[in-house]
């Protein structure tokens, strides 16, 4: 038989800045009994850990990783390693050096430099990747599947748009474009009101909640959103600008339509409360990879990782099993077109 515990290991990689990122790796590890007694092990005797494929999340811009919590019975598993990752400016990670490379494509490679490290120190499979982001992570994601497709397995886009990120917040995007173009010439003075806003909102969070509940733009209890206005005093008012200003230049259509072709598979999470993401945003998706699995939660504002978490949870094993699926039928498929499968003897197996 066999038992499977699972360890959780942390650190930190350079960011093109040089700010240092921080991240997290949890992995299973498999206890066997003496049935399995073969099993390999490493220069030192040690019992050696398989490399298994990489989930990685992706948060959404001024997060850090509380929304993922309450997930975990999707999001572990015992045939793959899960990895956390704080932005620059967010978190544990340092605040970004330089801030001209804080844009979807500068973060999209500080996710490859995560992956790197990880692979380098020989801590899972990081050419197998299985990409879970939420809100702006949606386009990061996307963004290191412009250069890094041939690795991706599968990508799970939940309350989330693939382009200009605040058109749907803006209702309008001239609106969007006008505020994108000042908060772009004045980067200093609207980094300090970033700063300002998150310092009070951690302060008067209870004030603040209650706004965004009148407003409709948060509909969970204060409880569960407390650890989102508990970060806020350490997001960077600076990256937090840029981030927003990239993300509205940004679009990553094209791409969402690559990993459609590609047969990769897909999930999009929309909700029908959420202010940030509206249907426009959500039916472009739906045109640009129609082979998607599309899950739309009526009642999810942008918070539904948390208010709806179970619907959520429900979205993502559904995923999973799409994925390990799709991916099991994929190799079955590349074996049998390129002879693997072919009977002993026969021309295809020998060299």
């Amino acid at each position: 038989s066999t038992n499977v515990t699972f360890e959780t290991v942390g650190g930190r990689a350079r960011a093109a800045d040089g700010a240092w990122l921080a991240w997290t790796l949890t992995r299973p590890i498999r206890v066997l009994d003496v049935a399995n007694a073969d099993s390999s092990t490493d220069e030192s005797g040690k019992p050696s850990i398989k490399k298994l494929p990489v989930t990685v999340l992706v948060n959404g811009l001024s997060n850090d990783a509380f929304q993922w919590e309450g997930l975990n019975e999707s999001l572990v598993a015992p045939d793959r390693a899960l990895v956390a990752w704080d932005f620059r400016g967010h978190g544990a990670s340092d605040d970004p050096i330089d801030l001209t490379t804080v844009t979807i494509a500068g973060v999209a490679d500080d996710l490859e430099q995560v992956l790197c490290d990880i692979g380098a120190r020989g801590l899972a499979d990081t050419e197998k990747v299985t990409l879970v982001a939420y809100s702006m992570g949606c386009q990061v994601a996307l963004e290191w599947c412009r250069l890094h497709a041939r690795y991706a397995r599968g990508v799970a886009l939940v309350l989330g748009t693939a382009r200009r990120s605040m058109d749907s917040a803006c209702f309008l995007p001239q609106i969007a474009d006008t505020l994108a173009f000042c908060m772009a010439c004045f980067p200093g003075t609207f980094a300090f009101l970033w700063n300002v806003i998150f310092t009070l909102t951690h302060y008067f969070n209870f004030v603040a909640h209650f706004f965004a509940r009148t407003a409709g733009i948060a509909r969970v209890t204060f409880r569960e959103f407390k650890p989102f206005y508990e970060h806020l005093r350490r997001v960077h008012g600076g990256a937090q600008n840029a981030m927003l200003v990239s993300g509205q230049k940004h679009t990553a259509m094209d791409v969402l339509a690559l990993l459609d072709r590609r047969e990769v598979p897909v999930l999009v999470v929309s909700g029908g409360k959420d202010v940030t993401v509206n249907r426009a945003a959500a039916k472009e998706m739906r045109q640009a990879a129609p082979r998607a699995r599309y899950v739309h939660i009526p009642d999810a504002c942008h918070a539904g990782m948390v208010g709806k978490r179970d619907a959520v949870r429900e979205s993502l094993c559904d995923f999973f099993r799409l994925e390990r699926e799709t991916n099991e039928f994929n190799k079955r498929r590349l074996l049998e077109a390129t002879g693997m499968q072919s009977k002993p003897g026969s021309p295809a197996k020998v060299r």
